[in-house]
């Protein structure tokens, strides 16, 4: 697994951010060399960011933010949205971008009517597991193979569990700003695990 640190601007965009755009080119790229077409690329908590506003993603993308003024193909909590794809959308996801807010907080400061308690927001479950039910959703969609870029405070990413296996992590340490958390940026890819799995991801071609 290979390691990098950085020390740069990062901002409420992480996506704008030369160091991780190159980091999703060098994915994007290996996932257009196996010949699979639009949309492919997952981006449930896109904002203004590159699958909804850069014409060089757009196209390959099929995006999703809860805020409606957002540029986005869907705005629906983003379990919900994955777990609809799962259910109804025909494509393999070929590239996972995960990029929440990291924390109970940030969700608020982001999606919480500022008149509204937090409690009345968000449910009990979603605190506890803030996108798991996502990820287990969309990780159907996923053939072995597919790359997930998660964002956070740490490296849970999709998981061992699910079938994933970490490939590289990218450090993001703010300039200028000591005492501020690292952004975190894991890159998983998605490994065989049976020959079950194998059969249901050739059988879905």
């Amino acid at each position: 697994m290979k390691i990098n640190h950085v020390i740069t601007n990062v901002t409420n965009t992480p996506f704008d951010n030369h160091h991780v755009r190159r980091l999703i080119d060098k994915y994007v790229r290996k996932s257009i060399t196996k010949g699979y077409q639009s949309p492919w690329l997952v981006d449930p908590f896109a904002r203004e960011s590159l699958s909804s506003k850069h014409g060089d993603y757009r196209h390959l993308s099929i995006s999703n933010d809860l805020n409606p003024s957002m540029p986005t193909d869907y705005h629906m909590e983003a379990n919900e949205f994955l777990e609809m794809l799962s259910r109804a959308w025909a494509r393999k996801c070929q590239l996972l971008l995960f990029d929440p807010p990291y924390t109970l907080r940030m969700l608020k400061d982001h999606y919480v009517d500022e008149h509204m308690p937090i409690d009345d927001m968000i449910p009990m479950w979603q605190t506890n597991n803030m996108w798991g039910k996502g990820k287990d959703a969309i990780n159907k969609k996923c053939p072995v193979g597919a790359y997930a870029i998660s964002f956070g405070y740490h490296t849970h990413g999709m998981g061992k569990h699910r079938g994933w296996k970490k490939e590289e992590i990218l450090i993001l340490e703010q300039a200028g700003s000591p005492d501020r958390y690292d952004v975190l940026v894991t890159v998983e890819k998605k490994v065989q695990s049976n020959l079950d799995q194998y059969a249901v991801d050739i059988e879905s071609e």
